[in-house]
């Protein structure tokens, strides 16, 4: 499962990237930006074995309240275009990791859309007409 949460986030940064390069601001009605709420209370660790749960208890005393982590979301729907295809975490704009940002990062990002896109219009077609209504 950690793998997938993983594998998950980092196809979410670069399909968010590749969205907002594609779509600057001016060209859209919304600010497009990605985010970070940090490990907070919640039902995720729902799913882990009992062997590991002792581990995952002595991690969730770090963890934040649901509400300390429901402040990036907030912030993220109020921030305003200088947030646009940006990643935010504890409230500021943040560097992605040296996989997203470094020098093939924009290649395997244009492949990762452009799949992902492929998957999409193959599941709806004109899905990805939207954006550019």
């Amino acid at each position: 499962m950690m793998d997938r949460y993983n594998v998950s986030k980092l196809l979410e940064v670069f399909a968010c990237r590749e969205i907002a390069r594609l779509h600057p601001v001016s060209d859209m009605r919304v600010t497009l930006n990605f985010l970070n709420p940090g490990l907070c209370h919640s039902e995720l660790q729902r799913d882990v074995p009992s062997f590991l749960r002792p581990l995952v208890n002595i991690f969730m005393l770090l963890a934040r309240t649901t509400e300390v982590g429901a402040r990036t979301l907030v912030h993220a729907a109020l921030a305003g275009p200088e947030t646009h295809g940006k990643y935010l975490s504890d409230n500021r704009v943040r560097a992605c990791a040296n996989l997203v940002e470094g020098p093939e990062g924009g290649e395997v990002q244009r492949r990762v859309w452009g799949e992902l896109g492929g998957v999409l219009e193959g599941i709806r077609p004109g899905i990805l007409k939207v954006l550019d209504a």
